[in-house]
């Protein structure tokens, strides 16, 4: 009987993430402009974050379900810095993953860094990953360079995520505010604290979604 009153509590807890996770997916869609990838207007310094809008995907990104079920569903991270008068995105990912454009990586200790045009970034987005993004936009035009000893510099202090890179790489860059802290750096740097730290510099916050 015990087993079966904590079979239904946590069937009980998961339905009701499930439905705030609906909530905050519809939320996001009306606060949104319908876009194509090609109207995303492209600075450097900007953030691109994702979202996935099925709770069906869940089954198949099982490293980020719980964090959407929690409300935290823009958990991937890409920040976008120039090279040679060109844009790219340049994000972390920790698993192997076939990129259908060219891209550089960048060897580190723990996954792989990447580097990939912005625009092939983009439709990639658009074609084969959630249909809302949530984009933050620097207060002032800003040139951020690629930075390889940033880059090092960062997989030296430890193991790193794409939040980690994205706003570490930022604060190197001194766009947003880094404060000390207790707290163990994968957990300090979360979508929660990262998209406060982006406000608080004076970044804007712009939902999209596809238009297809």
């Amino acid at each position: 009987m015990t087993i079966f009153r904590l079979y239904l509590c946590a069937m009980g807890i998961t339905l009701l993430l499930v439905v705030r996770y609906k909530i905050v997916s519809s939320a996001d869609h009306a606060l949104s402009r319908r876009v194509s990838w090609k109207d995303i207007k492209c600075v450097p310094g900007m953030v691109i974050t994702s979202a996935m809008d099925h709770v069906s995907d869940f089954i198949w990104h099982w490293s980020s379900s719980w964090l959407r079920l929690l409300g935290l569903h823009y958990a991937h991270y890409a920040v976008v810095v120039e090279k040679e008068g060109r844009l790219y995105a340049l994000e972390w990912n920790g698993y192997a993953k076939d990129i259908p454009h060219d891209h550089e990586t960048v060897p580190i200790r723990y996954g792989t860094v990447y580097l990939q045009p912005l625009r092939d970034y983009l439709r990639q987005l658009y074609y084969y990953h959630p249909s809302t993004v949530n984009v933050f936009y620097p207060k002032h035009r800003t040139n951020l360079p690629f930075r390889l000893d940033w880059i090092q510099e960062i997989d030296r202090e430890g193991y790193f995520h794409c939040i980690v890179l994205a706003y570490r790489y930022l604060a190197k860059a001194g766009m947003v505010p880094d404060y000390a802290s207790v707290v163990p750096r994968l957990a300090k740097y979360n979508p929660i604290s990262i998209r406060q730290g982006l406000i608080s510099a004076g970044f804007r916050e712009r939902y999209f979604r596809w238009e297809k």
